[in-house]
């Protein structure tokens, strides 16, 4: 009798715990919305602006779509390829408002495509690409690459922008040391720090068997890779 009472107690606190990491996973997956919708309707107001009728009724089509993807809080990962399908559906937004001045590729092998990944995470660091390389003249280009390691799978997303300032490199370090060192998690508002929100969730969801890594790159731009371990049933044959 003792035994089975500390299973069903050992069982109780797993449950509490997994039901503390998707509450967690869902809070950081919600500040999202308002960081794309902002996003969005301050494009679509610039398109306006500039007189892009039809472009804006196709944008706004789009961003429904995405939006109905993001706001679905089912599940708190998906698969690369529906993350990458949404990427691209934001890209296509962003082809509209920008035309030639944007270009963007992907090079991801299908033997990916299965892959779960947390939602949002290789979409939220595309926006975070095009809204920082458009600070600069163009032409812009965001590459999303992915490949494989053993058994460790790579995401990048590489841009030609302004690259990461010395001060937000530093805060950002400071901050992923701290979660990996202590397992504490910072307060749910971050400011705005949408790299970090993805960090903590490869966290939550994988624990310190996570590939996180960003870096400026030699000439111009910025690189941000993310990535981990398959699990037997996700790995490439």
């Amino acid at each position: 009798e003792a035994m089975k009472a500390q299973k069903s107690a050992t069982d109780s606190m797993i449950l509490l715990k997994e039901q503390e990491m998707q509450s967690q996973m869902l809070a950081l997956q919600s500040q999202m919305n308002p960081h794309f919708l902002y996003n969005s309707l301050s494009t679509v107001a610039a398109m306006a602006d500039e007189g892009m009728t039809e472009p804006i009724v196709q944008m706004c089509e789009d961003i429904t779509s995405i939006l109905r993807y993001i706001s679905s809080n089912k599940e708190q990962t998906s698969s690369l390829e529906e993350e990458l399908e949404h990427c691209n559906l934001y890209l296509k937004c962003m082809k509209l408002r920008f035309g030639n001045s944007l270009h963007y590729d992907f090079d991801v092998p299908d033997d990916m495509l299965e892959l779960p990944v947390p939602k949002l995470c290789i979409q939220l660091l595309v926006e975070n690409s095009i809204k920082f390389s458009t600070q600069t003249p163009p032409p812009w280009n965001v590459i999303i690459r992915g490949h494989t390691e053993g058994n460790n799978w790579f995401i990048d997303v590489e841009d030609n922008g302004p690259g990461f300032d010395q001060k937000s490199s530093e805060l950002l370090k400071s901050k992923m040391d701290e979660i990996l060192k202590n397992g504490l998690l910072p307060s749910l508002e971050i400011n705005g720090m949408g790299i970090l929100n993805i960090f903590i969730r490869l966290y939550l969801l994988y624990g310190i068997s996570f590939i996180f890594d960003f870096k400026n790159l030699p000439d111009k731009g910025a690189i941000v890779t993310i990535g981990g371990q398959f699990n037997d049933q996700d790995k490439p044959l």
